[in-house]
């Protein structure tokens, strides 16, 4: 199957499965950011690497990023939105959210009081104590994947990216055909005309796990359970974990050059966010894996 049909199927079952959704608001499965043409520009940029990348790895760590618009008002700047998939989803599952770049330098943020409704998202230095427990074999394939999608950023010249990390209360999963049904590969012209004909079909219920048949050749994959964001969610001893890679469309070029020296004589020291790609990939896998267990 030709990539872009490929990843034209997984992108629409997304956008469907948001009409299943969308009564209820606290299970946001997107996310929509404003950005600048830089990074749009810079993520048009290596597209093609990032499709290929998530043919090879379908169970890969990077958020899956679904749409970039732009928008014109008249007298004003045009404005660019980037639609991707929300790691930490579904929303009324999570407890804790964490924005993690494996440093210490302003990586800390003041927890919410208690009973706040507020989505709060902690950093690092919060992040000091926390343990996932998810046991040796899930460990070991985490760290394997994150190696793999850090080492394909800092390949393209990227850092500066988060790795998102959500914890929430346990719930009940239904293991099937190691996480994938059977995908029809017709044309995908036929499957957008049967997925979008009519507002019943829309609702249908349609697991995002089902989303990520892996084709022959697929690296690193694992068993993956029916839950609505499978392909992010690690089941734990006790907790359920969503894991994911966001803002990887930082390239390490002159201006994170100078960043960097500025970030140097104003924190003393280089554990900030702005170093070159390798040293970040390396930094960001090694820190993970002194919290899992």
């Amino acid at each position: 199957m030709q990539r872009n049909h490929y990843y034209q199927k997984t992108t629409m079952r997304l956008w469907t499965l948001s009409l299943q959704l969308r009564k209820d608001k606290n299970d946001r499965c997107f996310f929509i950011k404003s950005d600048t043409r830089y990074y749009v520009q810079a993520f048009l940029s290596f597209l093609g690497d990032y499709i290929d990348h998530m043919i090879k790895y379908p169970h890969n760590l990077l958020t899956k990023i679904l749409g970039l618009y732009s928008v014109i008002i008249p007298g004003q700047k045009q404005m660019y939105f980037i639609v991707m998939q929300n790691i930490c989803f579904p929303d009324s599952e999570i407890d804790e959210r964490f924005d993690l770049k494996g440093c210490s330098a302003a990586r800390y943020e003041k927890p919410p009081p208690p009973g706040s409704s507020y989505v709060h998202v902690l950093m690092d230095i919060n992040f000091k104590h926390t343990i996932l427990d998810i046991g040796k074999e899930k460990a070991a394939w985490l760290i394997r994947q994150l190696e793999i999608d850090c080492d394909f950023l800092a390949e393209l010249g990227l850092q500066d990216y988060s790795l998102v990390i959500g914890i929430g209360k346990k719930i009940a999963v239904q293991n099937q055909n190691n996480g994938c049904h059977d995908m029809d590969t017709d044309s995908i012209d036929s499957e957008v005309v049967s997925l979008c004909s009519s507002e019943e079909n829309s609702m249908k219920a349609m697991p995002l796990f089902s989303f990520y048949q892996p084709l022959e050749g697929s690296g690193n994959t694992r068993e993956l359970t029916n839950l609505p964001n499978s392909i992010h969610t690690i089941e734990g001893t006790h907790k359920h974990y969503y894991i994911g890679i966001v803002d990887f469309f930082m390239r390490y070029e002159c201006l994170q050059w100078g960043r960097r020296i500025k970030k140097n004589i104003l924190f003393c020291h280089g554990d900030h966010s702005t170093i070159p790609p390798r040293k970040y990939s390396n930094r960001i896998v090694n820190f993970l894996k002194k919290h899992l267990v």
